[in-house]
């Protein structure tokens, strides 16, 4: 096998020097340096891959948006949407429940509250989730197995919401809240859609 070209190898060495500058020490306090310094690269090559962490962040994104397509297609092929369902907040909570993980979206999201580029890029993402949960809660109701007592739209929310929160919570806990944590949502879920 062929080793990837070196301009791949630095553009990768540069995400992930970010990754791990931002997981450590925040956005804010990881600079361009920072991350240039970490991945072992000139401050110009990194500048030849990206314009500054906007640009980072919008690479991070794209990363995130391959793993909610990895985490779509693993769902089960199930005559159940409810089965379905509690299966992608499942997946939501453990993806959250990974300790970078929480920390990336701790910092991400009040950052995204301050920078409209970053709102940006990581709304894109949570709008392609809320769009596959109000396809199988839609599909749910049209089948007969779900009957929400509040818009679908807001069941979309509290679900989303409540798995990734509780995906956050779990990483800070430990491993044992995790399996504690789907058992609620998922009762959470059954409960309230049927």
């Amino acid at each position: 096998m062929k080793n990837p070209p070196k301009a791949k190898t630095n553009r990768d060495a540069i995400v992930e020097a970010a990754l791990a500058g931002f997981i450590k020490n925040g956005f804010h306090q990881t600079g361009i340096r920072d991350i240039a310094n970490r991945a072992g690269v000139s401050l110009g090559n990194l500048y030849n891959h990206f314009s500054g962490k906007d640009a980072l962040i919008v690479e991070i994104a794209r990363i995130e948006a391959q793993d909610i397509d990895h985490m779509l297609a693993a769902l089960p092929k199930t005559h159940s949407p409810m089965d379905a369902l509690c299966a992608l907040a499942k997946a939501i909570l453990q993806q959250h429940s990974i300790p970078e993980n929480a920390v990336l979206t701790a910092d991400l999201t009040s950052e995204a509250m301050r920078n409209p580029v970053v709102a940006e890029v990581f709304a894109t993402n949570g709008a392609r989730i809320d769009a596959a949960l109000t396809a199988l809660i839609r599909d749910g109701i049209e089948r007969g197995e779900m009957a929400p007592p509040v818009p679908v739209a807001d069941c979309v929310a509290l679900i989303h919401d409540t798995a990734q929160s509780s995906g956050v919570r779990a990483a800070f806990e430990g491993k044992k809240s995790v399996g504690a944590g789907i058992k609620a949502l998922d009762a959470m879920i059954r409960r309230l859609l049927a």
